[in-house]
């Protein structure tokens, strides 16, 4: 369902679990409630999706499109501005989806026209998510005391880094700020195992050092 005029009227993105509708706006929208597998998008091209009010159940899905990111969120990649966000359908074991789609040029799916990979801290790429009514945030008496970034997670299959490179949907993050409604996405290109791995290799070779010098001594 494509809607290219501004709409007050409910709106619902049916999902049975399996299979989903996809709603694609790039228009100001009222009240949308999107099920499990159904699809909210912006549209081909990158820029802003808003709603008076935005009702995610676990499985529903965020098409999310970066090109790059040098530039404006809603230009150079989109940005979602939710209003009042209802969570209470999702759960830390039924989340909501993140997919992440790369753009060679703005409009057409490929390789992020400027997002390099660079391994360590100085790869750690921030984006501007989008935005959310704090006093509109309604997590459900299930999710109380549930850190809102558990009830999302990520699909990285059609997303690949300025050269063609894969990025694991482990290594993506989101933070909603409740105190001034800001929404941070974060990519880090450095995988934790792979600084967990370096420091075990380390205290091997550190323990192998002294046994040998306390082999040494006693002889």
């Amino acid at each position: 369902m494509v809607i290219n005029q501004s709409v007050a009227n409910n709106i619902n993105v049916n999902g049975n679990g399996t299979i989903g509708g996809t709603l694609v706006a790039p228009v100001a929208l009222g009240n949308v409630s999107v099920g499990d597998h159904g699809t909210v998008a912006r549209g081909v091209s990158i820029g802003n999706f808003s709603a008076s009010s935005l009702t995610l159940a676990g499985g529903a899905r965020l098409e999310f499109k970066i090109w790059d990111i040098t530039k404006a969120a809603g230009t150079g990649y989109d940005q979602y501005v939710f209003n009042n966000l209802d969570l209470s359908g999702a759960s830390a074991s039924n989340k909501v989806v993140i997919k992440l789609v790369s753009l060679t040029d703005g409009t057409n799916l490929g390789a992020a026209g400027d997002l390099s990979l660079i391994w360590g801290a100085a790869g750690i790429q921030k984006f501007s998510f989008g935005s959310f009514n704090t006093a509109g945030l309604n997590l459900g008496t299930s999710n109380q005391g549930v850190n809102i970034t558990d009830l999302f997670t990520f699909d990285t299959s059609q997303f690949t880094y300025t050269g063609g490179t894969a990025s694991h949907a482990s290594l993506w993050s989101i933070d909603f700020n409740t105190a001034n409604g800001a929404i941070t996405l974060t990519a880090v290109p450095e995988p934790s195992t792979y600084g967990i791995g370096l420091g075990a290799l380390a205290l091997a070779a550190a323990a192998i050092r002294r046994r040998k010098r306390l082999q040494q001594k006693k002889a």
